[in-house]
């Protein structure tokens, strides 16, 4: 009878072949170095930035801006180190919501992209590890739920409608106040313009209005007849005048 091999607990090896497989155990030099030379995630130097880009990194340097033309809200974000189990879990969140992560654009293929373009001050963003996430929706509620549902990410910058660039704490202002998406700021930025616009046209009407009353009096002032410049005298009185003496 065949013997089941358990492969996700197997038992534990044999006493000499613990002992064999702990002789063997290879002896590593003791590493000196502080923290933070020995982290993966170092920034890249700029010596690096200066080579001359691969044909790949121009082609997805190309479909980075595409992605930005195609969507109505882009955030970049500052992104910690998560396994791919971790991102797989993320993108399920916010897929909900109708927005998408983009890892694979990293620093090297941003900055590449928006150099020479309206998106070239974003790449003073691009120091760390940097991710970028799309929304095709003009809708500042669902970005900023969405946002909160990645811990593991911070974002820096948000650009709107390929056009305008906003800081986060306007974003958040945005989605407290316009809870609808933008319809509602268009409605009351109109309503703000029509109330000045008003209180201009009833300005200019009682002014109109002061002016031609003025205009009218004058002129019906102009058609009274001049007075005469010899007046008659009254006629004289039936009284007798006293005789002189």
């Amino acid at each position: 009878m065949a013997k089941t091999v358990r492969t996700k607990n197997p038992r534990s090896p044999h006493l000499m072949k613990a002992k064999l497989l702990k002789a063997m155990e290879p002896i590593y030099a003791p590493d000196l170095r502080t923290p933070a030379e020995r982290c993966s995630h170092k920034p890249v130097p700029a010596s690096v930035y200066k080579l001359p880009p691969h044909p790949l990194e121009i082609l997805l340097a190309r479909e980075t801006l595409k992605v930005i033309a195609a969507s109505k809200m882009v955030v970049i974000c500052h992104r910690n180190n998560m396994g791919l189990e971790t991102l797989k879990g993320y993108r399920n969140a916010v897929w909900k919501l109708n927005m998408r992560l983009w890892p694979q654009f990293n620093n090297k293929i941003l900055r590449l992209a928006f150099e020479g373009t309206k998106y070239a001050t974003l790449s003073a963003l691009l120091e760390s590890t940097t991710m970028m996430v799309t929304s095709p929706e003009l809708s500042f509620t669902n970005v900023v739920t969405g946002l909160k549902r990645i811990p593991t990410i911070t974002p820096l910058a948000v650009v709107v409608n390929g056009e305008y660039i906003i800081s986060v704490p306007q974003l958040e202002n945005f989605a407290k106040r316009y809870k609808s998406g933008i319809v509602d700021a268009h409605g009351e930025l109109v309503a703000s313009l029509s109330t000045h616009s008003q209180t201009l046209l009833q300005a200019l009407m009682h002014q109109g209005v002061t002016l031609s009353s003025c205009l009218s009096f004058m002129s019906k002032s102009s058609t009274v007849e001049p007075p005469l410049s010899n007046p008659v005298q009254a006629p004289a009185s039936n009284e007798p005048t006293a005789e002189k003496a």
